[in-house]
């Protein structure tokens, strides 16, 4: 069994500052880095993708937007470690799927979903749904089984 951490990347700092201030007791799952997350023996990791109103790839729960210089650099670390397992999810809500660019966003995360195994060759990627209905926007050529899925386990 491989022990994953959900929204691993809540650790990081909201965008918005309001939401600043409720982040620890309201919003944040995971207080570790990735790297800490790592060391403590997570090998599946929930990343959960969004493109933002400046049309750049972001991390993302629920409503809320996450600082990070580039998240190249988290994918950069798990890719050398070898062993990971990453779960690519397009955080959309059902009020960011009436937007008009939202076609934009849905492209762009297909987009990564397409280049980053190819960037990132030593991780493990699956997922591919949108979050909000489930939908499957990319199907990953290596997609988990059914069976291989419920052998990961995230807490």
């Amino acid at each position: 069994m491989i022990i994953g951490s959900y929204n691993s990347m809540s650790y990081l700092q909201p965008a918005n500052k309001w939401l600043k201030y409720i982040n620890k007791w309201f919003i944040r799952y995971q207080e570790k880095t990735i790297e800490q997350q790592y060391a403590e023996g997570i090998r599946l990791f929930d990343i959960r993708l969004f493109v933002n109103k400046y049309g750049k790839l972001c991390f993302k729960c629920r409503f809320v937007e996450y600082i990070i210089f580039s998240l190249y650099g988290v994918f950069n670390f798990l890719n050398k470690q070898g062993d990971c397992y990453v779960r690519l999810t397009l955080e959309e809500t059902l009020v960011d799927a009436g937007s008009n660019n939202i076609k934009n966003v849905e492209e762009k995360f297909i987009w990564a979903c397409k280049s980053l195994p190819e960037i990132y060759p030593n991780i493990k990627f699956f997922g591919g749904k949108r979050e909000f209905d489930g939908k499957l926007l990319y199907e990953f050529k290596n997609e988990l089984k059914d069976y291989e899925y419920r052998l990961l386990t995230f807490i």
